[in-house]
């Protein structure tokens, strides 16, 4: 039986899972920033805490991939390309909103991801970047670059069956 697009849950697989993990270690191993002198920003204990935050993160662009039959295109992006596909940005969050950066690609749509652990991520929603960079979610902060906060609420979460879903990411992302 082919899954339905529209069960917003995500499954990963044991190797799913593995590369996640490694893809976290990878990400605090390298960089100076994260390195294990790294003194942690609002929102983490700690480097236990940010790996676990990690996992999820890399957990859910995998999943959304998978989702969507798409390609994940591995860690380290960054903002020079998508996390998944030609225009998918995926955001793992435990909080109420999707948190949009002004250094976003306007092209990119955003899939939010929620859950506490691998066992029971699913997308939240998803919403055109451009979309999302309005006034009304504009949160600015001196000294930061400028966010976007925007409810879960307002996110979409209509995807079509199976098939048709690659069409209608690349011609929604195309509304705004």
């Amino acid at each position: 039986m082919e899954e339905v697009v529209n069960d917003r849950r995500l499954s990963l697989s044991v190797t799913d899972r593995q590369i996640a993990s490694q893809a976290a270690e990878h990400f605090l191993g390298t960089g100076s920033a994260q390195a294990s002198d790294y003194t942690p920003v609002i929102g983490w204990k700690n480097n236990v805490e940010r790996k676990k935050q990690l996992i999820l993160a890399y957990g859910a662009e995998i999943g959304v991939a998978k989702k969507l039959k798409q390609q994940w295109n591995g860690m380290s992006t960054g903002k020079r390309m998508a996390d998944v596909g030609n225009n998918i940005e995926v955001r793992w969050t435990s909080t109420d909103h999707a948190i949009v950066y002004d250094y976003d690609r306007d092209t990119d749509l955003l899939f939010l991801v929620k859950g506490q652990s691998l066992d029971d991520l699913y997308i939240a929603g998803f919403i055109p970047m451009k979309m999302a960079k309005v006034d009304a979610y504009k949160r600015e902060r001196e000294g930061l670059p400028t966010t976007y906060w925007v409810p879960i609420a307002k996110l979409y979460t209509y995807l079509p069956d199976n098939g048709a879903v690659n069409r209608f990411i690349d011609r929604f992302s195309r509304l705004v």
